[in-house]
């Protein structure tokens, strides 16, 4: 569907936000420039919708919002369209997320335990809260689309101080897409954080994988991170995902003395997807010599114990 390039209806600033009035209005005019692409968006799948229904093809009405990501590249084509430097709307951007997590934090001290969705409807209640929200997803957003590296840290302070999953997933999210290869120090206390849920440890994981699925050169803290995802982590639903990335993008991977330790345990496995895809690569591990069963525990390796230890 394509979208169309609109304007909004009122004077943009020349160059940046200088005072705190202005960074509001600022903040006000991406906001509203996202919230119309919205509404345009709305507005064409709804015609397609009906010319659909003319030509006697019934489909469901759409009933899907457009992503967050769309709504911010809507808000960084409407600072480029109207001279508004991306200097300022980062600065914007990042007031408000960090004005937003104070918000959050003021009005849900101390959110109800729960795997995060039973718990949503009660996180989105009191005053100002509905706002809150909208500006810290949204301009978090943002960020993640400008690629803003310098907002690492204020994104990493609002996962380690927000207490509810929606905020800290979305955060994580946001995190990943911004640091991609290099996340994998930030996803080691994400997941060894107590609050992590299940279901964030899943939605977190696999849009890691999405992402270095998409990069050509993976570092070796990406490799080890992802090993220790297929060793330890059993109750995690992203094993095969992890493997799968290992096998493709790390040489000798798919026949290791490692690959093999882990598929034999799996294969036991419970789950039974998980079971037939460890008990295939265990099958076909063993036929390979074990002479030729790469192991990245040798001196050097991306798993040498003492590796970390050279200075």
């Amino acid at each position: 569907m394509k979208k169309t390039l609109f304007i909004l209806g009122i004077v943009a600033l020349a160059a940046t936000a200088q005072t705190d009035a202005e960074k509001e209005e600022l903040a006000d005019r991406l906001l509203e420039a996202m919230r119309q692409y919205e509404r345009i968006h709305y507005k064409e799948a709804f015609e397609q919708h009906r010319k659909l229904l003319e030509q006697g093809i019934k489909i469901s009405a759409p009933h899907y919002p457009p992503s967050v990501e769309a709504r911010a590249n809507a808000a960084l084509q409407y600072a480029k369209t109207n001279g508004i430097l991306l200097e300022a709307v980062l600065e914007v951007a990042k007031a408000q997320v960090m004005s937003s997590c104070t918000a959050l934090k003021a009005s849900f001290p101390n959110p109800p335990p729960g795997d995060g969705r039973e718990g949503r409807k009660w996180e989105l209640t009191g005053e100002g809260s509905a706002g809150a929200t909208a500006r810290y997803t949204w301009m978090q957003a943002v960020l993640v689309a400008a690629g803003d590296l310098s907002s690492l840290p204020l994104i990493e302070e609002a996962n380690r101080s927000l207490n509810y999953p929606w905020a800290r997933k979305s955060s994580a999210l946001a995190y990943i897409s911004i640091a991609s290869t290099n996340s994998a120090p930030f996803l080691c206390r994400f997941m060894g954080d107590d609050r992590t849920t299940t279901e964030e440890r899943f939605f977190v994981l696999e849009h890691f994988i999405k992402v270095l699925d998409n990069v050509q050169s993976i570092n070796d803290e990406s490799f080890a991170f992802l090993y220790g995802i297929v060793e330890k982590n059993s109750d995690v639903i992203s094993i095969n995902g992890a493997d799968n990335i290992l096998c493709r993008k790390l040489p000798g991977y798919s026949t290791s003395l490692q690959r093999l330790t882990v598929a034999s345990r799996y294969a036991k496995d419970d789950n039974p997807y998980v079971k037939e895809y460890f008990a295939s690569a265990k099958e076909a591990i063993e036929k390979i010599p074990e002479n030729e069963r790469k192991d990245f525990r040798t001196k050097g390796g991306l798993l040498d114990p003492d590796r970390k230890k050279e200075p």
